[in-house]
């Protein structure tokens, strides 16, 4: 007696492996994750990682470009561009400026 799935009745009621295993994909079509499944497990990965996502010195050009744009005559220590770098995923998300500190920005 076979069920529909291919196993056989007799085989569940033991608690082992089916005699005849389905086949996973019978058209090859390559495996493809929910929609979000991907982007939840890239999250998590991100946000147990120390790395910088963006490194150093092409941040610090962005910071100084974005400068620019308020006021032109503005010179930089070495430290604030690399001190706000934590802070460039809040500034990309679109977080409201007021929330952050405004010597940062």
């Amino acid at each position: 007696f076979t069920t529909v799935r291919g196993f056989h009745a007799a085989d569940s009621h033991h608690g082992s492996l089916p005699s005849v295993l389905p086949t996973p994909n019978p058209e090859g079509n390559p495996h493809r994750y929910r929609p979000g499944t991907v982007a939840l497990r890239e999250i998590r990965r991100y946000q147990k990682s120390t790395e910088l996502l963006i490194r150093k010195l092409p941040f610090q050009r962005l910071v100084r470009e974005i400068a620019q744009d308020f006021k032109t005559d503005l010179r930089f220590q070495s430290s604030p561009p690399c001190l706000s770098l934590p802070l460039s995923p809040l500034l990309s998300s679109g977080l409201p400026r007021r929330t952050l500190p405004t010597r940062l920005l």
